[in-house]
């Protein structure tokens, strides 16, 4: 038992050895504008997220992180009142590269997330999930990379509760517009982010 921890000690020492740490982060910013078919303006939605992230690069393909971040999604209906709601996000991940070429990588990202939200009249909201998305990168250097995550075409589960309120469970190809996933309450396409490999 003793030989057999030993190797196991030994192989976890040379991955730890060999990963590579890296911190970065990405933004996020949506907009829309409803009109009905007569051309009436019926409101404008505004999504935005702030996501700071750390992780190990274990080899060339294979990177284990963490994200943390917040988001807010504001609502102006025409002539009326704004409303706004705000959440906070955790998310552990995998990124597994399966493409490189040249500069270029086509990676695939999948987190685990739970996030709390609140809107203007102090309704919490609390979501659970699993996320699985593209993300595009591109090698500035060797220290710096590029990252596009391809939200719309994330495959996952959302589990969502509104407190003393109903609870809904999402599973699907892309998320509607009370994404959690993306932070800030609405849809957030793709997010433009970066990681500086130390």
């Amino acid at each position: 038992m003793k030989k057999i921890l030993l190797v196991v000690g030994f192989v976890f020492a040379g991955i730890v050895a060999n990963a590579q740490f890296y911190a970065g982060g990405s933004l996020g910013f949506g907009m829309t504008s409803q009109k009905l078919d007569n051309g009436d303006k019926v409101g404008t939605e505004t999504n935005f997220s702030i996501v700071p992230e750390v992780g190990y690069s274990l080899n060339d393909r294979l990177d284990l992180g963490i994200s943390i971040g917040f988001g807010m999604d504001q609502y102006k209906p025409e002539g009326g009142e704004k409303t706004k709601s705000n959440a906070f996000m955790v998310a552990p991940y995998v990124r597994y590269s399966f493409v490189e070429f040249g500069r270029f990588k086509v990676m695939a990202k999948a987190s685990l997330y739970a996030a709390f939200g609140e809107d203007v009249d102090k309704v919490k909201t609390t979501d659970f999930g699993l996320a699985v998305a593209p993300v595009l990168g591109y090698n500035l250097s060797d220290n710096f990379i590029l990252l596009a995550n391809l939200n719309c075409f994330a495959l996952g589960f959302d589990y969502n509760k509104v407190k003393d309120g109903p609870a809904t469970t999402t599973f699907g190809l892309g998320f509607d517009s009370n994404n959690v996933a993306n932070l800030g309450g609405g849809e957030v396409p793709f997010t433009i982010g970066f990681a500086y490999i130390f």
